[in-house]
């Protein structure tokens, strides 16, 4: 009997763990400053659970292809977040 008591506690406890970890998702599209360029990023993030604000947390990916004025010159900026 107590093997299978000790079984259903580590369930609880691992079921309780997961249930307060944070999920990230991930932001791909526009990334645009009107002023000078626009370009694409792509970024993980998860929702706060008392603010409800997206805090970015893990990679990060930003490229810029030029047209226009900006033809010819291209970007890519890679980076990680740390809790925003």
């Amino acid at each position: 009997m107590t093997g299978i008591k000790y079984f259903f506690s580590i369930i609880l406890i691992f079921s309780f763990i997961c249930s307060q970890s944070q999920t990230l998702k991930t932001f791909n599209g526009a990334f645009t400053d009107t002023k000078l360029q626009s370009g694409n990023a792509i970024y993980t993030y998860y929702e706060d659970p008392d603010s409800h604000e997206y805090v970015k947390q893990g990679s990060f990916k930003y490229t810029f292809d030029g047209k226009g004025n900006y033809e010819g010159y291209n970007q890519t900026i890679t980076g990680n977040y740390e809790k925003g």
